[in-house]
Parts: structure tokens; C-alpha cells; sequence
């Protein structure tokens, strides 16, 4: 028995790297896994990204693990994408229980400091394509009617000097689901409001997605329990 068994969680860019170590650990905990990836390079990001064949070993090592696995080549970038590839595993998997808004690209190898398409591209994946993931998984969280998990936090935001103002973004772009979704947003506020020491032991290691979670979770019942904002700020408790 696992402490997600028979959960679904959503992870995007889970081709490689840290979105399949999510999606591993995920599995090897009882979760079924809807993993996302664009499966294409993008023209302006100067290193080539995960391809379908890479989505394809992360299913397979899901299954491997005993748990079912959705592949949906999908680019966060465009929401009506994201959201009937995101659609198609929830009719095959079931409604979600966590997401981790995962997908991101970087500057590395690029040597020109004023490249407007590499920063739109950037822009467009690491911040409009989180607020896409949410507007694909939130509705289902919804309807499962019991709250959830959402992971939208980045070990490069953690250790930049900006990560106060990106931990701000992060805040705004979850703020709007705050209401109908209280579970998950507790996760989200606890996520942007906690120090970079945290952030970087939840996004560095391999299973960083399973100790993210029972952070949070315990994090946050504390905090409820004790009439605290996930900031630290006494709140009445609803």
C-alpha cells in the first residue's frame, strides 16, 4: 500500500529529468500517471527537448512500477492542446488529485542576452504554461470534490536572486482558484511563500514530487490547525 494509492496525478514535461522522477515516485507510491510532454523542440530554446520516444520510456517505467500511465503529447503552450490531451487521460484514468506544473525551458547555450524570441518562449512555457496546466486540471480537482494537491515551484526559481518576485507570480496565477479549490491552493500558497532552503529540498531530487506532497499536506493541516495563512499570518479558520 502506497500513501497515493489510486490518486491520479498530472505532471508536465515528463518526457525526462525531474518530470519522469516525479512521475516514478509518483507511481511507486499508488498514483496513475497522466504525464505530459510537447515531444518537439521549440525553435527559439537552444537544446533539443524530450521526444516521443522519451515520453514512452517514462510510461513504461510508471508501469513497471504497477501503475497505469496516460502519454499525451500536448505543448502547455497552447491550452486547447493541453486540455484534450489532459481530457483523454481523465477519461481513462479517472478525475485528479494532483498536479505538477513541471514544463519549462531555459536560456542555456544561448549567447545572445537580448533574444526577444528566446525570453517569449521562456515567458510563454514557464508562465502561461502553468496557468494553461491549471485551467486543464483545476475543473477536474473540482468535480472529485476532496481537494488536492498542485505543485508549481522550480529548483532554478529557488535559487535566483528574482525568486521572491517569481514566488509572487506564482501566488497571482493560483490566487484565482483559491475559492472553489481550498485543498489545492493551500498547497500552491504554501509552495510560493516558503523559503528558498525548502524549495530546493522539494524540486532537487529524484522523488521530490512525493516528499513535496507530504510536506505540504502536513505543512498545511499544521497551519490550519494553529488559524495560520500558509505565510505564516493568523487567518480565522473556515
Amino acid at each position: 500500500m502506497g500513501e497515493l494509492d489510486n490518486m491520479v496525478a498530472v505532471i508536465t514535461g515528463a518526457a525526462r529529468g525531474q518530470g519522469r522522477s516525479h512521475a516514478v515516485a509518483l507511481a511507486e507510491q499508488g498514483a496513475d500517471i497522466i504525464a505530459v510532454d510537447i515531444c518537439a523542440d521549440i525553435d527559439a530554446i537552444p537544446y533539443p527537448l524530450g521526444t516521443k520516444s522519451d515520453l514512452d520510456e517514462t510510461a513504461r517505467l510508471v508501469e513497471a512500477a504497477g501503475r497505469r500511465a496516460v502519454p499525451v503529447v500536448a505543448d502547455v503552450r497552447d491550452l486547447t492542446q493541453l486540455e484534450a490531451g489532459i481530457q483523454a487521460g481523465i477519461d481513462e484514468l479517472g478525475e485528479v488529485d494532483i498536479v505538477i506544473a513541471n514544463a519549462g525551458v531555459v536560456a542555456i547555450g544561448d549567447t545572445e542576452t537580448r533574444s526577444e524570441p528566446v525570453f517569449n518562449s521562456i515567458v510563454d512555457t514557464n508562465l502561461k504554461g502553468v496557468w494553461h496546466t491549471l485551467l486543464a486540471t483545476v475543473p477536474s480537482i473540482i468535480r472529485k470534490g476532496r481537494g488536492g494537491s498542485i505543485v508549481m515551484r522550480s529548483l532554478s526559481t529557488a535559487v535566483m536572486p528574482c525568486s521572491a518576485a517569481l514566488s509572487s507570480v506564482a501566488m497571482l496565477i493560483a490566487m484565482p482558484f483559491a475559492r472553489p479549490v481550498a485543498g489545492a491552493i493551500w498547497t500552491t500558497v504554501a509552495l510560493a511563500a516558503a523559503p528558498p532552503t525548502i524549495c530546493r529540498w522539494i524540486a532537487a531530487a529524484a522523488g521530490s514530487a512525493r516528499n513535496a506532497r507530504r510536506f505540504i499536506d502536513t505543512t498545511s493541516a499544521r497551519r490550519a490547525r494553529a488559524g495560520r495563512k500558509p505565510g505564516g499570518r493568523r487567518c480565522r479558520t473556515p
